[in-house]
């Protein structure tokens, strides 16, 4: 199995497609545009890797 963020436990797919998602390995970043202030996940790409990565349990498995 390939390292990267698409096959991580941590990861979540945005969208139907799978070339962006959210990692959920750590707490969400803060975030401030000026009007407001919010947290956010780190936005990755499927393709990335962080050093982080641990396969999906198969109770937790993606369909």
């Amino acid at each position: 199995m390939t390292e990267r963020c698409k096959t991580c436990r941590w990861w979540d797919r945005e969208g139907r497609l799978d070339t962006n998602g959210r990692c959920r390995r750590h707490a969400p970043l803060a975030a401030a545009d000026g009007y407001s202030r919010s947290a956010e996940w780190l936005v990755t790409a499927a393709t990335d890797w962080c050093g982080e990565w641990q396969p999906v349990p198969a109770t937790e498995a993606r369909g």
